[in-house]
């Protein structure tokens, strides 16, 4: 169950998701894993929607 979430308006989602988890990879274990889906080892899971991108704490 997440402890918290967040939402980024933008225009083009599983792009946004994609460059986040390529700018996280660089400083953490990040990976897509799914279509414009993100996972990182900071506990927090990022997933395109309509209008933009939902964050989410895992633990």
């Amino acid at each position: 169950m997440p402890l918290s979430t967040a939402h980024v308006a933008t225009a083009r989602p599983e792009r946004y998701v994609k460059q986040l988890i390529s700018h996280m990879g660089h400083r953490a274990t990040a990976e897509l894993t799914g279509p414009g889906r993100g996972d990182d080892r900071l506990d927090c899971v990022m997933l395109p929607v309509r209008d933009g991108v939902t964050l989410a704490r895992k633990r």
